[in-house]
């Protein structure tokens, strides 16, 4: 390898976090003045060595400081590493890590090393975790296809716990993916909420169905119909599992837009839903909108996460902007913004920041950047980030779901540090009064005077001091605690799960996917 990598076999690499074995660490990143790699015993070695170039150009080219090698992973093994895929799998997988040698000996300052006694593996990837700074290196090396990596609920609760083994706490085990619908609601609870929270797959779920014999009650993200397709939900009432539905979108309103959403009909749904704890809905409309499904129905909203608020102002001098939401604001933004942005640009340069769902948009003459989408909301945010944009637009959306949506966009301007500039009439933002700390819009005359306004960086530092204050007003998570903590407070009597089930379950999965895409193509005929 080249003279500036330290490889370190796992016979010379110190396993327990002791403070001795912690010095002997801190030693063997100080030998060498660039970078350290551990790298674990079985065929991830030699994997390991063949991917030595790949390695080093992804260290070369990109600002990271914790890269995982998931040699010979599956497709859903990728996805799931994906940064807060951390939380996720098991940290004791043989996976190489790969640190520079500063970010490794900051991590090993943090309190989750001292805390943790289980590896310095483990304590080294959270603590690298937490400093919110991770990708994934996938090495490309061809090698036979694994099962989904399954999570054991004792690993779980270390992550949870802070490395302490705490496994009286309760257990809320959360079904859901890496995405925004994640991240904006859990990532940001604190400490003595968060450390109940265990996070898998559905699909993983399945592979390790004895975690519903351990759990204290259950949050479905979103995807009651994959649970229903997996014969989750049928063996959740048989346990008796306290369980609620969080949902941050009108499902009912989608089925009529998208055929991805058939499933979701008002029948199907009340059905379903007997005998759970409640429904968390993440707006007021939307809870509303859902109380003809249950009896009790709650108000989830976005939390904000502390971690992601960045540090210092923008680097950009000029206006730069990002373009948030998906394709369906594409209209409202070729109407209302961006006659605004070619007016102003014949004066003054302008940037924009847009997803790549927004490149067929005619945008002329203007400079744009094109961003990939990103699974993970916090690798959208410093994705994005690194663009340097100091406005955030968030255009009219155009979809019958617009009045249930969280007025998120205030929070993805102060992670992306963007003053918001968002629609006067989109429902999310009418009931908010005029602050400071972000401008409304309704036609391309306004949005042009606001722009106008940002290009003055002490108007755009004054509005940035105000949107902290007001993103903890909004966002400040103590209801979602509450609900949290009543979801646990009645106490339930964990159940074993007969062999019998847990062979019926993978068939169960294959004919559930059958019943999917015939729903789904049903539906899409009757469009």
């Amino acid at each position: 390898m080249s003279s500036d990598l330290l490889i370190v076999e796992p016979d010379d690499v110190p396993q327990t976090s002791g403070s001795a074995d912690l010095a002997k660490l801190t030693a063997l990143l100080e030998a060498r003045p660039e970078r350290f790699i551990a790298v674990p015993a079985g065929s991830a070695v030699a994997a390991c060595i063949k991917a030595k170039s790949a390695m080093l150009d992804r260290l070369q080219t990109h600002a990271v400081d914790l890269l995982l090698s998931v040699d010979g992973a599956g497709r859903r093994e990728r996805r799931m590493l994906a940064t807060e895929g951390l939380r996720f799998l098991d940290p004791t997988a043989a996976l190489p890590i790969v640190l520079d040698r500063l970010s490794a000996i900051t991590a090993l300052e943090m309190p989750v090393v001292a805390a943790c006694g289980l590896s310095w593996r483990w304590a080294l990837a959270r603590a690298v975790a937490e400093m919110g700074r991770v990708e994934t290196l996938v090495t490309g090396v061809s090698l036979p296809k694994r099962s989904i990596p399954v999570v054991p609920m004792a690993l779980m609760d270390r992550f949870a716990n802070a490395g302490t083994d705490n496994s009286a706490a309760p257990r809320i085990l959360v079904i859901g993916r890496i995405e925004a619908s994640v991240s904006l609601y859990f990532d940001g609870l604190p400490f003595e909420t968060a450390r109940m929270l265990r996070f898998i797959e559905a699909e993983a779920l399945v592979a390790k169905i004895e975690l519903l014999e351990t759990v204290d009650a259950i949050i479905i993200v979103r995807d009651l119909e994959r649970c229903h397709d997996l014969g989750l939900l049928d063996l959740m009432a048989r346990l008796d599992i306290p369980r609620v539905w969080f949902i941050d979108d009108n499902p009912l309103v989608l089925a009529r837009e998208d055929y991805h959403w058939a499933f979701y009909s008002e029948k199907r749904l009340a059905r379903l839903l007997n005998g759970f704890a409640g429904i968390f809905a993440s707006t007021e409309p939307l809870a509303d909108a859902l109380r003809p499904l249950h009896d009790r129905v709650s108000v989830f909203p976005p939390v904000l996460d502390r971690r992601l608020i960045p540090t210092g102002e923008p680097e950009s001098k000029g206006l730069t902007i990002a373009l948030a939401g998906g394709g369906f604001r594409s209209s409202a933004f070729q109407r209302d913004i961006l006659p605004a942005l070619h007016a102003l640009q014949v004066e003054k340069p302008i940037r924009l920041i847009a997803p790549k769902s927004f490149a067929a948009s005619p945008q002329q003459s203007l400079k744009a950047t094109f961003l990939e989408p990103r699974q993970s909301f916090p690798q959208f945010v410093r994705a994005w980030r690194q663009e340097n944009p100091n406005v955030l637009v968030h255009p009219r959306s155009a979809t019958e779901n617009a009045p249930y949506k969280t007025p998120n966009a205030l929070l993805v301007g102060l992670y992306l540090n963007s003053v918001p500039i968002v629609h006067g009439e989109e429902p999310a933002y009418r009931p908010l009064p005029e602050h400071p700390a972000f401008l409304k819009a309704r036609t391309d005359h306004e949005y042009q005077a606001a722009l106008t306004e940002m290009f003055d960086p002490s108007s755009r530092r004054k509005r940035l001091a105000a949107m902290l204050d007001l993103c903890e007003r909004l966002f400040d998570g103590e209801t979602n605690r509450v609900l949290l903590a009543g979801l646990v407070g009645h106490g339930h009597t964990h159940q074993r799960i007969g062999q019998a089930t847990k062979v019926a379950l993978p068939v169960r999965r294959a004919a559930g996917r059958i019943a999917r895409l015939l729903r789904q193509a049903r539906h899409k005929l009757r469009r």
